[in-house]
């Protein structure tokens, strides 16, 4: 049965979202156009944008262009610089650190993840944290942290990150003895498949790619959990009973054979010549080894999203980063993708370091701002 909200309150605040979500989707609106567009009253918009402009939520930005005689209405936006939060996403071979608006990023500094393993890695995380919101530490709201592994996002924990941190390892708490803002722990692909929902992308599978192989399913603008939080793990599907043994543990894992430190040390192997994945990936179709290799790659990876989106049915496949970077790769992914049968479209996220800046400090800005999970 359909829930109704009864307190007026309550559904104030819920068409205060409602406004502000619409704004960030479509941009500077008139009351008129907001009205019509959340379906809600005039006066009832007015109403809440009064309430929002005065406590500075919002902004009266320029006038709209004219349609006809009539005086022109003044536009609303968002006031994204009252908005503000900090940001970490931590991987296997970089941290990302940001002081982020809404809409874009403020600040931001990138360094080796090599740093959490010499002296206190909590020391060393807030070293960072410090830098990039010095000057504005009394304007965060929150910080969102994503963390490569297995998350338990409600207690803050970090299960498993292969080496980052250390089994079960109570990042959130630990960062809590230091800041008094709202903190969140999670993985580290979802935190970035949130920062990609918008009004384009409300149902899509997620594949994000290097160092590992990262996934995560949006349903409805949301990302889904499953009961243990580990729903989308499409890395750690077996393609190869007793296969490769892959760094979780388990043997025949997708990520074990395509993770990049794997194609790297196959190149190795066969070419005793030590390269950086862009070189490469900038090899295919130019070497034999390397194409081979990336061919194999490209099939199974193909194969397991083909899978997935039959079982998912999202309407449409979003990847980023690794493999998908490189342009005959990519063209190489949606053509085995057709082959498979798989009809949904493809759409690559070409700013995968801006995504991985900004996605711990946009899941904060958006539940505070527009009521999400």
């Amino acid at each position: 049965m359909k829930k109704t909200v009864n307190n007026p309150k309550l559904l104030g605040k819920s068409n205060k979202a409602v406004i502000l979500k619409t704004l960030y989707s479509l941009g500077p609106m008139s009351r008129k156009a907001l009205a019509e567009e959340c379906k809600l009253t005039k006066a009832g918009v007015s109403m809440i944008i009064k309430n929002m402009l005065e406590d500075q939520t919002v902004l009266e930005k320029g006038k709209a262009e004219s349609t006809g005689r009539g005086q022109k209405e003044t536009l609303i936006d968002i006031n994204y610089e009252k908005f503000l939060a900090a940001s970490v996403n931590i991987e296997s071979d970089k941290l990302h650190f940001a002081l982020c608006r809404l809409d874009n990023i403020k600040k931001k500094l990138v360094c080796d993840t090599s740093i959490l393993y010499s002296g206190s890695p909590i020391a060393r995380i807030r070293k960072r944290i410090n830098e990039v919101i010095k000057g504005y530490e009394d304007k965060i709201l929150g910080l969102g942290i994503g963390v490569a592994g297995y998350v338990d996002e409600r207690a803050g924990i970090v299960k498993t990150s292969y080496g980052l941190f250390k089994e079960n390892f109570e990042l959130k708490k630990e960062l809590e003895k230091f800041y008094d803002f709202k903190i969140v722990v999670t993985n580290n692909v979802k935190a970035q498949a949130m920062a990609l929902i918008d009004d384009d992308n409300t149902n899509f599978l997620y594949i994000k790619h290097s160092p590992g192989l990262g996934c995560s399913v949006v349903e409805n603008s949301i990302v889904l959990d499953g009961v243990n939080q580990t729903a989308g793990e499409l890395g750690h599907i077996i393609i190869e009973p007793e296969g490769e043994l892959c760094r979780c543990g388990k043997k025949g894992c997708l990520e074990a054979y395509i993770a990049e430190n794997r194609i790297i040390n196959h190149y190795y192997q066969n070419k005793y010549e030590v390269l950086d994945i862009k070189e490469i990936y900038d090899l295919y179709q130019k070497d034999k080894v390397v194409t081979c290799k990336l061919n194999d790659c490209i099939q199974k990876l193909s194969l397991a999203v083909s899978n997935a989106s039959a079982l998912i049915d999202p309407k449409k496949i979003v990847v980023m980063g690794g493999i998908f970077n490189n342009e005959n790769l990519y063209r190489k992914f949606k053509s085995e993708l057709k082959k498979l049968y798989t009809d949904k479209k493809v759409a690559r996220v070409d700013n995968d370091e801006k995504i991985k800046s900004i996605a711990g400090g946009r899941l904060i800005l958006k539940r505070h701002l527009f009521e999400v999970r």
